[in-house]
């Protein structure tokens, strides 16, 4: 990962696993492989500039989330780019249980504000490929999901924002996928206007198999990218990530990082 600020990883018995509070961030989170966590990559009230390109979230209960929280600082999150990343088949239940219970997810976004989803690969989520949904009196406000390819989730796009903080502005523009709830957001949340602020279906859902503890994940294989990282001195990232441009990441093939990804025990 290369960043100009520093950010505070959680617990993390998988590399790549990750959360950052900031306001600005000025971070890029780039070709990392996040499998067996709790959440791939986590963004509580992370805001813009930030940016995570090009990463492989596979194989955990939730593969990114993007939230707006009051139990940490800079409430709300805004203002991040997601783009060209694999999100697949996260619904491993030998991973640690996810604080809210989430299980199933691709992409989750609750009361972030003005993020954009760029051209990522999100298939295989049992429950949903994005969730946009609500958090507390924090709704999700101008969302912008524009040329993913959503194939295989349980559904592909839901909007779930509260009765308590309805959400608006939220678009979809040049994606590929199938399935959405309500089933006509396509159309009622079309760019560049978006949504109109609403309320979401709130479907009821399974609930998330146990979590298992932290300590009973095996640990990582050597990481290639990282040799004798045990004993290698530190050294600094000054003057990064240098340029950043999102629209010049293109949609990642399934087989993104492939050689660096360990097998996962996936229910469907």
């Amino acid at each position: 990962m290369a960043s100009w600020n520093t950010t505070t990883p959680r617990a993390a018995p998988t590399p790549g696993s990750t959360s950052a509070s900031a306001k600005p961030c000025h971070i890029l989170v780039r070709d990392n492989v996040a499998e067996h966590n709790a959440i791939g990559y986590e963004g509580t009230n992370a805001s813009g500039p930030i940016w995570v390109l090009r990463n492989r979230f596979t194989g955990n209960r939730v593969g990114l989330t993007v939230n707006s929280d009051y139990l940490e600082a800079y409430v709300p999150q805004r203002g991040g780019t997601i783009a060209g990343n694999l999100i697949a088949d996260n619904a491993d239940p030998a991973t640690p249980e996810q604080a809210d219970g989430a299980f199933g997810i691709g992409i989750g976004i609750a009361g972030g504000q003005r993020n954009e989803l760029l051209r990522n690969r999100i298939t295989g989520n049992p429950r949903a490929g994005v969730v946009l949904a609500s958090n507390e009196d924090l709704a999700p406000r101008e969302n912008r999901l524009r040329e993913n390819t959503l194939t295989g989730n349980g559904v592909d796009v839901a909007y779930r924002a509260s009765v308590r903080a309805p959400g608006r502005g939220n678009c979809l523009d040049g994606n590929t996928l199938s399935t959405t709830l309500p089933t006509d957001l396509k159309s009622i949340a079309a760019c560049p206007h978006g949504h109109p602020e609403a309320a979401g279906p709130s479907p009821r859902t399974d609930p998330a198999p146990p979590g298992i503890p932290f300590l009973d994940i095996a640990p990582p294989p050597a990481q290639p990218q990282l040799p004798d990282a045990a004993t290698a001195p530190a050294a600094p990232a000054d003057g990064l990530p240098g340029p950043v441009d999102p629209g010049r990441v293109p949609l990642p093939g399934a087989d993104l990082f492939a050689d660096r990804s360990r097998p996962t025990t996936t229910a469907r």
